[in-house]
């Protein structure tokens, strides 16, 4: 164990565990008070009713919920609900939803119905616990189809992405910062890894487009969907700092 052979004192094992560690998601502070003291009692896991005609409409910019839209990237960029996250059904689902939903939030699901209780358990797992309802993608379709006000995100291929170009835009690296020693980074962006975007949010102008990169595109499209959830003027950099690079860039599967 190379912790072990690596304490030859206090000082020195910390410093080895603490070394190249990801900037951890605020939900990791949650997490610890609640394995401290014990969590609330949940009773009988929470089953989210379907939502009802006209609900769309009432969720549309709402800001004391979370909209957690589960439909892949190019389906979401091209039209989801105003106010709504990007938060596809995967390994990363319940990290997206843990950094950017506050405590205590009521969360509504756009979700394949046969997911629901899928989605809930990962929710649960992060300490969110009051999911108030869902709606499916035929339940967005025929609310876009009405004509009804939708957001949509831009996006540009990272191959082609020319810094120089965007000269008055604000260029975001959302990766963890450890990457940029051995990835390298795009001139002149700005670094704030993805899960600690919302409490950061701050250090982002809001009077300037914003232009988001990662290292090949998931984690762009969910800092992508949290600033279009608080107004700004957000373009996506496809394929991330990979496709600019051309392709060059190394680093593990579970981090893309």
């Amino acid at each position: 164990n190379a912790a072990l052979l690596a304490a030859t004192s206090e000082d020195a094992f910390v410093e080895y565990i603490l070394d190249g560690q990801p900037e951890p998601p605020p939900y990791f502070g949650r997490m610890k008070v609640q394995n401290r003291q014990g969590p609330a009692v949940l009773g009988a896991r929470p089953t989210p009713k379907k939502v009802r005609d006209g609900k769309l409409s009432e969720l549309c910019g709402a800001t004391g919920v979370a909209v957690l839209d589960t439909r892949p990237w190019d389906d979401y960029r091209a039209a989801h609900l105003p106010g709504a996250l990007h938060a596809p059904l995967n390994t990363r689902f319940n990290t997206v939803a843990g950094c950017y939903v506050p405590d205590g939030m009521p969360v509504y699901l756009l979700i394949e119905e046969d997911r629901v209780d899928e989605a809930v358990a990962d929710l649960i797992h992060v300490g969110l616990d009051h999911i108030a309802g869902f709606a499916t993608p035929e339940m967005f379709q025929h609310y876009t189809g009405a004509g009804a006000q939708v957001s949509r995100v831009e996006q540009v291929d990272g191959a082609g992405f020319d810094p120089s170009e965007h000269a008055d835009a604000f260029l975001l690296d959302v990766r963890r910062a450890a990457e940029l020693e051995t990835q390298g980074a795009i001139p002149g962006a700005y670094n704030i890894a993805h899960t600690r975007l919302l409490e950061r949010i701050e250090e982002v102008p809001n009077d300037r487009r914003v232009i988001v990169y990662c290292r090949t595109g998931p984690r762009s499209g969910y800092a992508s969907g949290l600033l279009d959830r608080f107004g700004y003027d957000v373009v996506n950099i496809g394929g991330g700092i990979v496709a600019w690079n051309g392709g060059k860039a190394g680093e593990p599967a579970d981090q893309r």
